[in-house]
């Protein structure tokens, strides 16, 4: 069971998402034996806005917050001010998982979602 992570293509966003990707994103993907099994970035809005996602079919933990923590190096050496995110709650611990990325819960609602934001220190 070889699991490696991964700068995702848009090849590997169509696969796994089943659409085009957006005009401007930037993501990892874990993939296992040969499939792709979780993609995690941030996309941009039109007015330049990160919006970080994650999906996940499968839940190699250690992998995860590695290529996470990862992920969140590469948005600082960038320069990205600002990400944000939603939490999904039916998730166990994604939001004590999001806290230790960095994220803090603002008190914004975007359509019935609570958003997280990430800046670097």
């Amino acid at each position: 069971m070889a699991l490696a992570v991964r700068v995702a293509k848009a090849k590997d966003f169509r696969d796994f998402f089943e659409r085009k990707p957006p005009k401007v994103w930037n993501a990892l993907c874990c993939v296992r034996d040969g499939r792709i099994i979780g993609m995690g970035g941030v996309v941009y809005t039109d007015d330049g806005v990160a919006m970080g996602f994650l999906d996940m079919r499968e839940r190699p933990a250690v992998a995860l917050h590695r290529a996470g923590l990862r992920f969140m190096a590469a948005m600082k050496a960038v320069g990205e001010p600002v990400i944000y995110t939603a939490c999904d709650d039916a998730i166990p611990r994604a939001a004590d998982w999001l806290l230790r990325l960095g994220f803090k819960m603002t008190p914004d609602v975007v359509e019935g979602q609570r958003l997280w934001r990430w800046k670097p220190e």
